[in-house]
């Protein structure tokens, strides 16, 4: 295989050691330059060499050229092994730029190490679920890969904090930082992104627990430090109590001039109220992407306040909200036209809302009639739901599992 992307996640149960090395191996023949070589080292039987290849091309059909940047994703590949990996990596040289090292079960902090060390040049690395890394590899990435971009170790939770603090400060040009259940994670790291990441897009921490624990004080950096932020995940499930509606304040101040759509996350943050949603909605008119699943102190204000302030939102998730009624679907009806996609699993007060008749709709019936985007409808374990099979006549993919009083036409 050669080219400028070179993804063998479609083949991982048969990928193994051997396979890298012929994939090093054609790298290898194609004559692309490797990390060692330089001008200096061509010979001139290899000048003469190509001067007869290129005579021999048409005038009219220029030399292929080789891509500048190359991508190699071995995600989930768990045959593959140290050794194998720097044998493919060694062919690809500075060219490459991506990496996807995610769910590769054998690979050690070693080989991270080495690719640190080898590949200055990289602008992507994904390390999700690598059971074996650790910090010194990570530590490795902050110090050799200042180029960086994309950095991702979701789910490693043996990193210890001063490693994802090494590559916060170690990579200014990071747009994407994803440290979702490392849990050693503290408002340390987003404080140093803030300081040292002012291009930050994207921040994950879904699931700090446990010895980790971000809270207001880290967002709050977070959102005066990095004016770029798009997309925040803050969802838990343990330690609720650190996310409040002060963590929303900041990130509705900060968005009062962004113009491009932005995705927000806080599902579990049971500590959350209609006030900080509030602010939120006021703040960023742009939100394309919400999700207050499980916020169970949010009610209708809540969703009057997304409806008055975020025209613009396309998914909403409101499932394990108990507060929310038929009344805040109104509300929604008459501003969010663009929605597309709406999550109220076990949203127990939700109905078809026609018990007040057609020209008084609220709930699902309102929604059909005014979110006429909308295709994805989760009603799972909403167990107030009638008929409402025919206000979904425009739905693709509703999800109605025990709704026990849906009726069949």
């Amino acid at each position: 295989m050669a080219g400028d992307d070179l993804n063998l996640s479609r083949w991982t149960l048969v990928v193994h050691d051997s396979c890298l090395a012929k994939l090093a191996t054609v790298q290898t023949q194609i004559g692309w330059p490797s990390s060692n070589q330089t001008a200096d080292d061509i010979t001139p039987n290899a000048i003469m060499t190509l001067l007869t290849d290129l005579r021999k091309t048409p005038p009219t059909v220029p030399p292929k050229q080789p891509p500048t940047s190359v991508t190699l994703n071995l995600q989930g590949a768990e045959l593959v092994s140290d050794g194998g990996v720097r044998h493919a990596i060694a062919a690809l040289s500075i060219r490459l730029h991506a990496l996807n090292l995610s769910r590769t079960t054998k690979l050690t902090d070693d080989l991270v190490r080495w690719v640190a060390a080898n590949c200055k040049h990289l602008r992507e690395i994904d390390l999700s679920y690598m059971v074996h890394l650790g910090g010194m590899g990570v530590c490795a990435i902050g110090e050799s890969c200042p180029l960086l971009h994309v950095f991702s170790v979701r789910g490693c939770k043996h990193i210890p904090e001063f490693a994802l603090l090494k590559v916060a400060h170690g990579c200014p040009l990071l747009t994407h930082y994803d440290i979702s259940h490392c849990c050693h994670a503290t408002d340390l790291v987003p404080r140093t992104l803030a300081s040292t990441c002012h291009n930050l897009q994207l921040f994950y921490a879904q699931g700090c627990k446990e010895v980790g624990r971000i809270s207001d004080t880290g967002i709050l950096s977070l959102s005066n430090g990095c004016p770029d932020l798009l997309h925040i995940d803050l969802s838990r499930s343990d330690f609720q109590y650190k996310l409040t509606d002060m963590a929303l304040l900041p990130l509705s101040e900060r968005c009062k001039i962004l113009q491009v759509r932005m995705h927000v996350d806080v599902s579990g943050c049971d500590y959350l109220t209609d006030a900080g949603l509030s602010w939120l909605a006021m703040g960023c008119p742009a939100l394309a992407h919400v999700n207050v699943s499980h916020c169970v102190k949010l009610t209708d204000l809540s969703l009057r306040a997304v409806a008055d302030g975020c025209i613009r939102l396309g998914l909403l998730d409101i499932s394990g909200c108990p507060r929310m009624s038929d009344i805040g679907l109104r509300y929604l009806s008459v501003h969010c036209r663009d929605l597309h996609t709406l999550g109220l699993r076990s949203t127990i007060l939700i109905s078809d809302g026609l018990s007040l008749g057609r020209e008084n709709a609220q709930g699902l019936a309102a929604l059909s009639h005014g979110c006429k985007r909308l295709q994805h409808l989760d009603l799972t374990k909403c167990i107030r739901v009638d008929d409402v099979r025919k206000t979904l006549a425009t739905q693709k993919e509703p999800k109605m599992a025990e709704c026990g009083r849906i009726s069949v036409l």
